[in-house]
């Protein structure tokens, strides 16, 4: 059986380090997209052992099944929710909802009023990435909301940055500057905000000036920054599945589809049942988000098709490599003059985040 292979250590590692330089700010575990590939609940109850205190979702369902799993945390969903049945669930469910608009506070706590409970929320505020939270400079609609609300408690306000992790980066600053103003403008008016947060990965590593009350931290706990990794972050996970079957290739024949190899010798080749339904091979190449990154862009993708990468399985320290295409669920190694078996195992580094979340997560 195929299976994604998590190192504990490693991910142990990452969450001290994460600690370590969140420093007095409390760090919120961002544990979207099933947990950046980890899964969710593994990843959560470890989370939860190395003394996080706050996990964030952005999908409701996630959020109540952490409650159903027996999670006792802080949970904040990052998404807004807006029909009575989510506000409900949430509500019941002890989580702390995002309010983005002056419509989804409104429902909210009507909700809150109608079942006779205390809603927790964050305000979200948009500083210039142009998704959820209401605008920075609607201060007195922001004022007016939280005052008008009896039953919800606001025990937060965020926002995100849109260019921290680029190293020419313009925006950040305005940002900042954008949130702390309207937050002191808020206090001025006698508003208790609660914790502030704007720092997610990039800018807690690359500015830490913006760590505020909390940080939310999501890649970097899992190893993967978007920057030089000068702060010993590991990155974790390796896909294995044990060989399935070994044949012999005579000289001059093709290997895989497409004719894309073909063998200059008799080889050896173990069939291994991995492939790129399970998440190898996979990769994001087009990040352009300016004109003048096109070109680095297309350098990347002509260099790709001139010297394809070639992958490895790695059995007891040493690398074999994969011959001709990887294909949708197997692909080939050249084991030629050596003793690997059938049923033996072997192993891939990949990043979990392209791994199909029915691949089994193993914790060791």
């Amino acid at each position: 059986m195929t299976t994604l292979f998590l190192d504990k250590e490693k991910l142990i590692n990452n969450i001290d380090i994460t600690k370590k330089l969140a420093g007095s700010s409390k760090v919120i575990a961002v544990i979207k997209g099933n947990a950046y590939g980890h899964g969710l609940l593994g990843f959560a109850s470890l989370l939860v052992e190395r003394g996080i205190e706050t996990l964030a979702v952005v999908e409701l369902e996630d959020a109540i099944l952490l409650r159903e799993e027996g999670f006792e945390c802080e949970i904040i969903n990052l998404s807004p929710v807006y029909s009575e049945s989510d506000i409900k669930a949430s509500l019941k469910n002890n989580i702390v909802l995002s309010i983005t608009t002056a419509e989804c506070g409104q429902r909210t706590e009507k909700v809150a009023n109608d079942i006779g409970i205390q809603a927790k929320a964050h305000i979200c505020v948009d500083t210039g990435l142009g998704r959820h939270g209401f605008l920075a400079k609607n201060t007195d609609e922001i004022a007016n909301l939280i005052s008008s609300m009896e039953h919800v408690k606001i025990t937060g306000i965020y926002s995100h940055f849109s260019t921290a992790a680029y190293k020419k980066d313009t925006n950040t600053d305005k940002q900042f500057k954008l949130f702390t103003d309207l937050c002191d403008i808020l206090t001025e008016k006698g508003i208790n905000i609660g914790c502030r947060h704007i720092a997610a990965t990039s800018a807690f590593l690359r500015y830490p000036e913006t760590k505020l009350d909390a940080v939310r931290v999501g890649s970097a706990l899992l190893g993967r920054v978007p920057l030089a990794n000068n702060y010993g972050y590991q990155p974790t996970g390796q896909l294995e599945a044990p060989i399935e079957d070994i044949n012999i290739i005579p000289a001059g024949e093709n290997i895989g589809y497409g004719y894309a190899y073909t063998t200059k010798k008799e080889t050896k080749i173990a069939i291994v049942p991995i492939g790129y339904s399970h998440g190898l091979g996979i990769q994001q190449i087009n990040d352009c988000t300016k004109f003048s990154q096109v070109p680095r862009f297309i350098f990347k993708l002509l260099k790709s098709v001139k010297s394809p990468r070639v992958f490895y399985a790695n059995h007891a320290g040493k690398n074999y490599p994969v011959l001709g295409f990887i294909g949708l669920t197997s692909l080939m190694i050249d084991i030629t003059d050596s003793d690997i078996q059938i049923g033996d195992i072997v192993s891939f580094p990949i990043n979990p985040i392209f791994v199909d979340s029915g691949i089994k997560r193993r914790y060791e």
